[in-house]
């Protein structure tokens, strides 16, 4: 009378789907020990083709469609053996077409704004040449012309790349002051060398004059 349906091992309420529980809280909840969504493609060749995919759509009034998607997690094969499967993250910027934006490789490479990445995370901001990498560098950065990395602090703290090892986490440092607008240098977890924001060169000293 109420409108709900039971069947074995779930149970429909008016708008919600639970499985596992016969009181879901969202248009379709899964209950158990590890509940598990298992997406399995039936196709029989699959080398460089999708397994399966994710998506979120949108009916928003503003939005150039009625039905426009926002964004997608697909799982698509990166290798001519069918047997290797990568993670790709698309969003949409104007809701009516997909853009990848991230994806994790078979090999665990993860790749930002590039779908071929060349270390364990590879960041791009536009398409280039890469070079053999070596495999104990394993933070790349490229661009199609300028490169590198920005390190924002606050207006008296510092910024700073920290060197490291089993024994010591911040052995070495290279470090930019703001309070002062001076750059040091650490070795054996202390400083040895001080440019200061006159441009004078201290070594030995943190007051070069």
């Amino acid at each position: 009378s109420d409108g709900n349906v039971t069947r074995q091992g779930y149970q429909i309420y008016p708008g919600c789907v639970g499985i596992g529980t016969n009181t879901p809280e969202s248009l379709l909840h899964l209950q158990g020990s590890i509940p598990t969504i298992i997406l399995h493609d039936t196709e029989t060749a699959v080398s460089g083709d999708d397994y399966g995919k994710i998506q979120w759509h949108t009916r928003d009034a503003s939005m150039p469609g009625t039905d426009d998607i926002g964004a997608e997690i697909k799982a698509t094969d990166d290798s001519t053996y069918g047997d290797r499967a990568a993670l790709l993250f698309s969003t949409a910027h104007n809701a009516t077409s997909l853009t990848e934006r991230m994806r994790i490789a078979s090999n665990g490479n993860v790749g930002i704004g590039t779908n071929s990445p060349s270390s364990v995370l590879h960041v791009s901001g536009g398409s280039t040449t890469i070079p053999t990498l070596s495999t104990s560098h394993p933070f790349t950065i490229s661009n199609s012309s300028n490169s590198g990395m920005s390190i924002i602090s606050g207006t008296d703290a510092a910024g700073q790349v920290v060197f490291g090892d089993e024994s010591d986490a911040d052995i070495g440092r290279l470090r930019y002051d703001h309070s002062d607008n001076s750059m040091r240098f650490w070795t054996s977890a202390n400083e040895k060398m001080r440019i200061s924001t006159d441009g004078n060169v201290g070594i030995g000293t943190n007051a070069p004059a």
